[in-house]
C-alpha cells in the first residue's frame, strides 16, 4: 500500500479501524449476552410469582400459606422491579453497543474507500505518465511536413543533431 503513495498513517489508521470494529463486535456480543441473562432472570422471577400465587390460591390451602404468600409477595415485587430495571439497563447498553459497532463499521469503510480512491488515483497517474511517454515516443518518430511539402523525419537516427 505504501508504494501506492499512501502514507504509513493511512495504513495504520486502517488497522486501528479494523481493531476498533472488532472490539465493538465483542462488546455487542457481551451486551447481548447480558441482556439475554437479565431477560431470563426476569422470566424466572415472574414464573416463581405465578407458581406461588397458584399455591396460595389453592382451595385446599390453609391461611398460613396465604399469609406467607402475602409477606413473600412484597419482597418478590421488589425483586421483580429490580430485575426489570436490570433488563432495561442491559437493553439500553445493547442498543449503545449496536450504535458503536455501526459507527466503527462506517469509519472503517470510510478509510477503506480512502485507500481505494488513493490506489485508483495512483493507477490513473501511472497510466497518464505511461501515455505521456508513449505520446512523446510517437512524436519523436513521426514525420513532420515542411511548408514546401517535403517530409523531415523526426527520429534522432534519421536526423542526428549537428
Amino acid at each position: 500500500m505504501a508504494r501506492l503513495g499512501m502514507g504509513k498513517s493511512v495504513v495504520m489508521m486502517a488497522r486501528v479501524r479494523r481493531i476498533v470494529t472488532e472490539e465493538a463486535r465483542h462488546a455487542l456480543a457481551a451486551a447481548i449476552a447480558a441482556e439475554t441473562a437479565t431477560e431470563a432472570a426476569l422470566r424466572d422471577i415472574t414464573d416463581t410469582i405465578a407458581r406461588e400465587r397458584e399455591l396460595a390460591s389453592a382451595l385446599d390451602g390453609d391461611d398460613l400459606v396465604v399469609e406467607a404468600y402475602i409477606v413473600w409477595l412484597a419482597e418478590a415485587g421488589q425483586q421483580l422491579e429490580a430485575a426489570r430495571a436490570r433488563r432495561d439497563a442491559a437493553a439500553a447498553a445493547a442498543a449503545q453497543a449496536r450504535s458503536r459497532l455501526n459507527l466503527a463499521k462506517a469509519a472503517e469503510q470510510a478509510v477503506e474507500r480512502h485507500i481505494a480512491n488513493a490506489a485508483e488515483a495512483a493507477r490513473q497517474d501511472e497510466l497518464r505518465r505511461e501515455q505521456i511517454t508513449l505520446d512523446e515516443a510517437a512524436r519523436q518518430h513521426r514525420p513532420c511536413f515542411e511548408p514546401n511539402g517535403t517530409t523531415i523525419a523526426r527520429s534522432p537516427l534519421a536526423n542526428p543533431p549537428d
